[in-house]
């Protein structure tokens, strides 16, 4: 697939929306890529391979930090050699594949090939707890497992004995990759091929489990043709970003958590598109700037509190050389990015283009088109996809890229999900009449106060985060008579009695723009920004708000001291 010149001026199509009484219910846009009628993304690396066997699809890292273009060819010839190991294991066609391990090269690889045998895979978050790992393994009733670590091993050999079909492990840094090749050399190719033919879109690719904000993670199943949906439309899209004009070559380097399954849809597009594509497995601030200036991206996709760790990305002008000097575009995962690190980006030259999408969409629903931002929104519906507000202002979706369903672990069946084709996000947003989104907050997250006052805090949180001084905001207030805020200091800010006093203003300015009885009346300073690593973050970024309000109760109960 190339990506075509006519998707070059996306904003020349204008979305179809639905008014009632005034207010805009539902906007779509048309599709820009078609349907995907045949094959499975398993067919990727072979296509290309025909198509163009010597464009660079790949950078590797190499010992000492060098990098490594491969073709299409080479990495065709790889994934092929690993399909094989998978099959001469006994893999059968539909097997789950769980894979746990950080953004790396061979987890694309191992994916790939697992598709190509026919698998479904299974990601695993790498920092999941041993009781995690096994409620995704058990549901999902994995075959395999790929693991990164020696520690990851160690994890997972923990509650080996409650996973009675766990039949192979294989771990990544004792030599996965080469094992499976090895163990496949007597499997002849048109193994591989004839488990490639059996595939249909229709077919399930992977069960991505989500992030378990309020309860178990749920596993959503995803098919070929939800991938090649999200995959083609956004390429299609962003055309400008995966397809500059002049003679630079387009190339992003993937350090969202491969779990994140933006992520995975960007390495599908990448694929598709033959752009290349590269890893980094260490989000410390010194590793991940030494693996942005050896690949040289020209688009990244960050969440921001991933984004705020690139040493140097803080200074006035720097952001483009922080993040390896060529980037131009930087597509938003999660919440949106602070005023602060948002102006810096446009200081420099830097397009963000946020983005909106839970799993269950194959992680997106909306984007804001290239040289189409609208402050606030998450921009327009995905190409191909159609949002419409319920009456109680909750979104919901419908478009080629929606799941199938969920995954039933007690019947190892998929649940249908939506109903008339349209799946309830459970997010509250509205629709302007440009079909740009705004996102309010979860239906969830409502606060009810003691007078019986329903407040959505997310358009406070958002309109606080944007301040220089704010890192992220937790409005709370269930039961009590106001609500009140806790917030965390952004990167670089230091917390000291002059801080508090500095935010009173910020404060007041966000409260002017919610109701009054959604306005925050009192606030506390956090000692730091929330984190993944702490407990109060999803690896997507988004808050768990349960965590946050019970390792802050005391602080909470200090704000409502003498009421």
């Amino acid at each position: 697939m190339s990506v075509p010149r006519s998707a070059a001026l996306p904003l020349l199509v204008p979305p179809r929306t639905t008014v009632v009484d005034g207010v805009v219910r539902e906007a779509s846009v048309p599709a820009l890529a078609a349907p995907v009628h045949d094959g499975s993304l398993g067919d990727l690396p072979f296509v290309n391979a025909r198509a163009d066997p010597a464009a660079v699809v790949l950078g590797r890292r190499q010992p000492g930090g060098l990098w490594r273009d491969v073709s299409a060819a080479r990495f065709a010839a790889e994934v092929l050699a690993v399909a094989k190991g998978l099959i001469a294991q006994g893999l059968r066609p539909g097997d789950r594949l769980a894979l746990m391990s950080r953004t790396r090269c061979a987890g694309t690889l191992l994916e790939f090939a697992a598709w190509a045998a026919g698998l479904v895979t299974v990601p695993v978050h790498p920092a999941s707890s041993a009781a995690g790992v096994r409620w995704v393994l058990a549901g999902s009733q994995a075959t395999a497992c790929v693991v990164e670590t020696p520690a990851h091993l160690r994890l997972l050999g923990a509650g080996r004995a409650a996973l009675p079909g766990l039949a192979h492990v294989w771990q990544i840094d004792a030599g996965a990759v080469g094992l499976l090749t090895a163990a496949g050399r007597g499997v002849p190719d048109g193994a591989v091929t004839a488990r490639r033919a059996a595939r249909t879109p229709a077919d399930i690719a992977t069960i991505a489990y989500t992030a378990g904000t309020t309860g178990r993670p749920k596993g959503c199943v995803l098919t070929h043709a939800n991938f090649f949906a999200a995959a083609d439309n956004l390429t299609e899209l962003l055309h400008p970003v995966f397809a500059p004009e002049g003679r630079t070559r387009a190339g992003t380097l993937l350090f969202l958590p491969y779990v994140h399954i933006l992520a995975r849809v960007i390495a599908v597009g990448c694929l598709r598109a033959r752009v290349r594509l590269g890893h980094a497995p260490s989000l410390q601030g010194e590793d991940l700037a030494a693996d942005l200036a050896g690949f040289g991206p020209t688009f990244v996709a960050a969440a921001p509190h991933v984004l705020a760790k690139v040493p140097g990305i803080g200074s006035c002008r720097g952001v483009r050389r922080a993040l390896g000097g060529r980037v131009r575009h930087v597509i938003g995962a999660g919440a949106p990015l602070g005023g602060r690190l948002a102006a810096r980006c446009a200081d420099a030259g830097v397009e963000v283009l946020q983005g909106y999408g839970p799993t269950e969409t194959t992680g997106v629903a909306a984007l804001t088109p290239p040289r189409g931002p609208r402050a606030g929104t998450v921009g327009r519906p995905l190409p191909g996809t159609a949002v419409r507000i319920a009456p109680d202002g909750e979104v919901q979706v419908r478009g080629g890229h929606v799941l199938a369903g969920y995954w039933d672990a007690a019947q190892q069946a998929v649940v249908p999900a939506t109903t008339g084709g349209w799946w309830a996000t459970g997010d509250l947003g509205s629709l302007d009449e440009d079909g740009y989104l705004t996102v309010t907050g979860r239906r969830e997250d409502l606060i009810v106060t003691a007078d019986g006052a329903r407040i959505a805090p997310g358009a406070l949180e958002e309109r606080l985060q944007r301040h220089p001084l704010v890192g992220r905001c937790v409005v709370v207030g269930e039961g009590r008579p106001y609500p009140v805020a806790l917030i965390a200091p952004g990167a670089g800010v230091p917390v000291d009695a002059s801080l508090p006093p500095r935010l009173r203003a910020a404060v007041a300015e966000a409260n002017r723009a919610v109701p009054q009885a959604g306005a925050v009346r009192r606030f506390a300073v956090l000692p730091a920004d929330l984190t993944e690593e702490g407990g109060h973050l999803t690896p997507s970024g988004t808050v768990r708000r349960a965590a946050v309000a019970a390792d802050f109760a005391a602080e909470i109960d200090a704000l409502y001291g003498d009421d």
